[in-house]
């Protein structure tokens, strides 16, 4: 069995991305219409009067880089 790390040990132990927001735009496009695609989206709250068809489709939220979690919560499921 590991020893539990601390929150510090933990996210000083995570990976680290350089990349400037511009860099990462053509991997958000590529997000974003494999979303659209695959039919991922959210129908968003409408803005003003009641025409459905003034209802946006966006994106669902999602996460681009893996989110590490700490090994003692991820051995709890």
């Amino acid at each position: 069995m590991t020893k539990p790390q601390t929150n510090a040990e933990f996210l000083s132990a995570r990976p680290q991305y350089s990349q400037s927001s511009g860099q990462l735009r053509a991997y958000v496009d590529e997000a974003v219409d494999w979303e659209a695609t695959h039919g991922l989206l959210l129908r968003a709250p409408k803005l003003d009067g009641d025409d459905w068809l003034a209802t946006a489709l966006v994106p669902a939220p999602v996460a681009l880089a893996p989110s590490p979690i700490p090994r003692s919560e991820f051995d709890k499921v």
